[in-house]
């Protein structure tokens, strides 16, 4: 080739390029105008010749370099440049279907004297959007496909003739004469035609990598989506399209032939596997992945990845988005752990890499237990075990894009003590109807892997000390916040909030220094973490700090991913903010009540109040009690120190610390309330009452009573029912005979003949049950010790054909029941055993 910088000579005849002409056509009729071959002209251009010198037409499309066409303008008097759109762009692929020939609309050639447009040799370019017709594929005279061979003698030849080489001549048809499928305004074939020109023409007009990116994409998927589609599409779906398509689809298509071995695709097929691809590739994703998923379930449904019918090699090579929208079309046919790792559950599905693992690099943004924060967004039932929660969502942050299935090799980068219970946990969530859960955790996995994490939680793994603060800094925390130090015990947790604080450590790991030993030991901490102060809270915080500090960490304490990340997800949780804080300070602050009935009452979990408290806690408005204060209500007023505790709102413990430091000196014990001997004597020896009963009389507790007792020297009766009132009581002869027999020495006699004048009152038994909401058994059994006690039969069991019938000495106990003094006795004696029942305390 010559040299670009050596002056070219301008041809003195000269012919322009019509808009959309392709450079083949251009040179023929440049030919044609200087009485020359296609060849000869080609080499007065300094064209660059294929092998052996010869000049074909989709060559001169598709092979000529940029510096050869810049020649080629100079020479013709043409703008500059202008010959980039008479060629094919490179970046668009046009894949195997027609490379080498050239579809075309008889009434076009005829308007355009025989110049051809460079679109017709484009695959998905099939059908003429101003004339209505579908472009012709072959010469209807010899059924060549045009301009495939040699151009070389085109120019002596009749411009728009077919010149195929066949039966040893040249065919020279007139293809504007050719006859054309007609289509009707609106068919579907023209309004896909017509999406391809768009993005044809975006592509050229805009130029730019997006628009030219686009178009790349959507013309590699309808290749690669071809045989998928040739194989779903159903005989009525291409019927109607019109029965010319339909031929032309029976021809083409082979259900048993591989799907990624395609002849050519004529331009009647084109046209139909364009109309059924677009909506899978321009529609918005909600229409798309609802075509696809009809289309997967014809094969019989989804595969774990490649769809059934595509060519486990073009599987791969498809586009972002189009992948993503087939992942997603079969999400409800994958596991919880592929509807993870493939992110099928959101938008940004996609394959994992086959060689890079991102789960090493992620691990390092993520804590071994889930961000409070996030954990309260996610904890639909206050039921969970939230620890367990925590950290099996922890671990399936590492899911998404993870190249292998192998669930130990994910959870070694964080959690190697959870690869068991992970498929479990991941079950365990989609049963429980969870499914928000799959792509907030998709979501968050995006979020660290676009944007990281100002916390470097593996680092702080390794270097952080599992005593992060020591017995001396733990006493000085303490008194700053006039808090109680307590044992070893207390630091213990201590240690285990700052460390949990500053890692996100999973405590239950068996091998943590810190480890929780056993549930008792786990109750232990929640209760010191539920019963921190917002003073102690903040200074437990700012020692975090000074630890980070110590070693040279320059990140914040805590953090957790935005709420942004999810967009606009309705999450199962609630957020932390959303609590009664009025209400909260009234259960927990003053009515002193447990953290998961104060829970259960706001309708949230007990981890969420912790969490609540902590962060928002009202401010301690604690002012040590000045000497005169403990002089006038402690030494002075004898009030216990639980009973100004509770006068005060304070904490005992801490009001115990402040007398000792005011030099009060503190009564061990209580003082013992007088109790009269005879009186305690008359009422324990001869009335026979009980303990409790006593101890509710005198306004004292069980255990003053007891003390009493063993002072006085009277002997108490061994515990149980054998020492009831009722067991001990002997009736006179005021009591009937039968009466007195059901009663003496029976702990529950009267309660038995309450139930034998309850079931005297109904026709049988089970009626009797009814409304007592009572066993059957349970009467019979009552019944049966009741006349085992008075030693006879007292009624008559009731049968299909009559009621219960009362014997002679069952209606005589019954009329003895029935009498005010019998009545008033068994009130008095039933009240004082409830009474007696009852545990009080000393107000």
């Amino acid at each position: 080739m010559t040299s670009t910088a050596t002056p070219r000579r301008i041809l003195p005849l000269r012919v322009a390029l019509l808009p959309g002409e392709g450079l083949d056509s251009w040179l023929e009729a440049l030919a044609r105008r200087n009485g020359l071959t296609v060849q000869a002209m080609a080499t007065a251009l300094h064209l660059p010749l294929p092998d052996r010198g010869q000049v074909r037409s989709h060559a001169l499309v598709t092979s000529i370099p940029s510096e050869a066409l810049r020649d080629v303008e100079q020479q013709a008097g043409l703008a500059h440049r202008c010959l980039d759109q008479a060629v094919l762009n490179p970046a668009l692929p046009l894949g195997p279907q027609r490379a080498r020939a050239s579809r075309y609309c008889p009434a076009c050639l005829s308007e355009r004297d025989g110049r051809w447009l460079l679109r017709w040799r484009m695959p998905w370019v099939f059908a003429c959007t101003r004339h209505r017709v579908i472009l012709n594929d072959t010469c209807p005279a010899c059924h060549a496909y045009p301009r495939t061979a040699s151009a070389c003698r085109t120019s002596l030849r009749p411009p728009g003739v077919c010149t195929a080489w066949t039966a040893g001549r040249t065919c020279l048809h007139p293809l504007s004469d050719a006859p054309a499928t007609a289509l009707a305004s609106g068919h579907p074939l023209l309004a896909a035609q017509e999406w391809i020109d768009t993005v044809l023409n975006t592509a050229e007009s805009h130029g730019g990598s997006p628009a030219l990116e686009t178009a790349a994409r959507v013309f590699a998927d309808l290749h690669l989506l071809t045989g998928w589609l040739l194989r779903q599409l159903t005989t009525a779906e291409v019927r109607a399209l019109g029965p010319v398509i339909e031929k032309a689809w029976h021809q083409h298509h082979h259900p048993d032939a591989i799907p990624w071995r395609l002849r050519p695709l004529d331009a009647a097929v084109a046209g139909l596997i364009t109309t059924y691809a677009r909506p899978l590739l321009d529609t918005g994703d909600h229409q798309a992945i609802a075509r696809i998923r009809d289309l997967l379930h014809r094969a019989g449904g989804p595969t774990w990845a490649c769809p059934s019918g595509m060519a486990a090699q073009h599987w791969p090579r498809l586009s972002t988005q189009t992948q993503a929208r087939f992942l997603r079309a079969a999400d409800p046919n994958f596991r919880s752990f592929d509807r993870l790792r493939l992110r099928s559950c959101v938008a940004s599905a996609a394959l994992p890499p086959p060689v890079t693992d991102p789960s090493a690099a992620r691990a390092r943004h993520i804590p071994q237990l889930l961000w409070p924060h996030w954990t309260i967004r996610l904890l639909a039932s206050p039921h969970v075990l939230v620890d367990s929660f925590r950290a099996a969502v922890s671990a399936c942050l590492l899911i998404p894009g993870a190249p292998t299935r192998n669930t130990a090799a994910i959870t070694a980068h964080l959690h190697p003590y959870l690869r068991r219970r992970l498929t479990f946990s991941l079950r365990a969530l989609a049963a429980q109807g969870h499914q928000q859960i799959f792509a907030v955790i998709c979501h968050l996995a995006d979020y660290l892997d676009e944007h990281g994490s100002p916390i470097d939680y593996q680092r702080r793994r390794e270097v952080i000390p599992a005593e992060a603060i020591t017995a001396t800094e733990w006493q000085r925390l303490c008194r700053l916040t006039g808090a109680q130090q307590g044992r070893a015990r207390r630091l213990l947790n201590a240690q285990r909030y700052v460390n949990q604080l500053l890692t996100g450590n999973d405590l239950n790991y068996p091998r943590h220094p810190l480890t929780l030993r056993s549930v008792r030991d786990r109750g232990q901490y929640l209760k010191f973490t539920s019963t921190l102060t917002a003073p102690q809270h903040q200074a437990l915080t700012e020692h975090a700090a000074a630890v980070l500090q110590r070693l040279g960490i320059d990140e914040p304490v805590a953090w957790h991913p935005p709420d942004r990340c999810c967009g606009q997800l309705q999450l199962p949780g609630r957020t932390p903010e959303d609590v009664d804080r009025a209400a909260l300070h009234r259960l927990v602050i003053v009515e002193q009540r447990p953290l998961r009935s104060a829970a259960t009452e706001l309708g949230t979990s007990a981890f969420h109040i912790r969490q609540v408290l902590k962060h928002s806690s009202p401010p301690d408005s604690w002012t040590p009690p000045t000497r005169e204060f403990f002089e006038r209500e402690y030494l002075s007023a004898r009030k216990p120190l639980r009973r100004i505790a509770h006068e005060t709102g304070h904490n005992r413990n801490r009001l115990s610390q402040c007398a000792k430091d005011a030099g009060i000196a503190l009564r061990h014990g209580v003082d013992p309330i007088p109790i009269d001997v005879d009186w305690l004597a008359d009422q324990y020896l001869v009335r026979k009452r009980s303990i409790a009963d006593i101890a509710h009389m005198r306004g004292v507790g069980t255990s003053t009573i007891q003390r009493s007792l063993h002072r006085y020297g009277i002997t108490t009766r061994p515990p149980g029912t054998g020492s009831l009132p009722s067991r001990l009581i002997t009736w006179d002869d005021t009591l009937p005979h039968d009466i007195r027999r059901a009663v003496d020495g029976k702990a529950t006699g009267w309660q038995r003949l309450a139930r034998f004048q309850t079931i005297a009152a109904f026709p049988n038994l089970h009626a009797a049950a009814r409304h007592l909401g009572v066993e059957p058994s349970a009467l019979v059994h009552q019944l049966r010790q009741l006349e085992r006690s008075i030693g006879t039969q007292l009624l008559h069991r009731a049968t299909a054909a009559r009621p219960i019938k009362l014997t002679g000495r069952g209606a005589a106990l019954l009329r003895d029941l029935a009498r005010p003094e019998i009545q008033a006795i068994r009130e008095t004696a039933c009240g004082a055993r409830s009474t007696m029942s009852k545990k009080t305390k000393t107000p």
